[in-house]
């Protein structure tokens, strides 16, 4: 989190329980969930219905996760609710059999600024922002320098399979020793663009998933917020996100897992030795809200199937309404 986080310890308890932000759903959960062995998400919860035939066939899902010093609790929460999230969506979206899953971080300069030699020579993409995570990321280690997870697609992304909730865990243990400036915004665009890396990752004709969780907003991204101020600066992310769409801004749900702008009610103000905290996130919430199917999730939350579940309605809506290219 910036040069203002240091090294926050991994174990220091969950994160404090949500609030119900003004104007927006209550993404809180039950303080016994614990981002672990919590309800069961509620697919009935989707007003929609099982969306039929004439919806979206295909789902791009890309995981934008922090791995900066504060971000070990959010990290296994997102990892303990995947599953039962990836379950629900497919029993809702019965037409949408074909799943695309990417991990990427937001770090960009190696363990906290300081890169060593790429510790695999023959992997380019280990170390450059937006590629795919398909790594395992050693304890104490810097993201996706352990050995390969072995995802059975043989691509840097993940597809529907009996293995996915456990290449998932690989992946997303992305850990807490990523570079402090965090570049969310680049980092989801060069993982939708990035042939080199991801290739094949994004398909013109399905729904794009793009999920960010975070507990700090984006300052480091381009343009800067200094040259051209934070609507026009978001203003700017959307087009580009609409662009890799065809323009079809319907085609693209967003889902912001952050502190919230306002903050979440329930997310104590931010305190740089507690990892349990969260700044506002003015510039990705200006983003993020554009889109016509965005849902905002509380990072604070004690654990996250009931953020997953309350999106999985807006989820829904955009398959329904998905608009063919071509």
């Amino acid at each position: 989190m910036g040069d203002d986080h240091g090294d926050v310890g991994a174990d220091d308890g969950a994160p404090a329980d949500g609030g119900t932000q003004s104007g927006e759903p209550d993404t809180g959960v039950d303080d016994d969930d614990g981002g672990g062995g919590g309800p069961l998400l509620d697919v009935a919860s989707a007003e929609t219905g099982t969306v039929d035939e004439d919806g979206c066939k295909k789902i791009d899902l890309l995981f934008v996760v922090d791995n900066s010093g504060s971000m070990q609790t959010e990290q296994t929460n997102l990892i303990a609710a995947f599953p039962e999230f990836v379950d629900a969506m497919t029993t809702l979206l019965t037409a949408a059999a074909d799943f695309h899953v990417g991990v990427t971080t937001t770090d960009r300069l190696g363990v906290n600024g300081f890169m060593d030699a790429p510790p695999f020579p023959d992997d380019p993409c280990v170390n450059t922002l937006g590629a795919l995570n398909d790594r395992v990321t050693p304890p104490g280690g810097h993201t996706g320098y352990g050995p390969e997870c072995g995802f059975s697609s043989g691509q840097p992304y993940m597809v529907d399979s009996e293995n996915l909730a456990e290449e998932f865990a690989c992946a997303a243990g992305v850990g807490v020793h990523g570079n402090g400036l965090e570049q969310h915004f680049d980092a989801a665009h060069l993982a939708l663009t990035d042939e080199a890396c991801n290739a094949d990752f994004v398909r013109p004709d399905a729904l794009l998933v793009l999920v960010m969780i975070t507990d700090e907003d984006d300052d480091y991204s381009e343009p800067s917020e200094f040259d051209v101020g934070t609507q026009a600066r978001a203003q700017a992310w959307f087009d580009d996100i609409v662009a890799i769409k065809a323009g079809i801004e319907t085609n693209i749900v967003t889902l912001l897992i952050s502190g919230g702008s306002p903050k979440f009610p329930g997310c104590p103000d931010w305190d740089i030795n507690d990892p349990d905290t969260a700044k506002e996130s003015d510039q990705l919430t200006a983003f993020s809200s554009q889109f016509t199917y965005h849902y905002p999730g509380n990072v604070c939350a004690a654990g996250y199937a009931q953020v997953l579940s309350d999106a999985l309605e807006t989820i829904a809506e955009a398959c329904e309404d998905f608009t063919p290219v071509g």
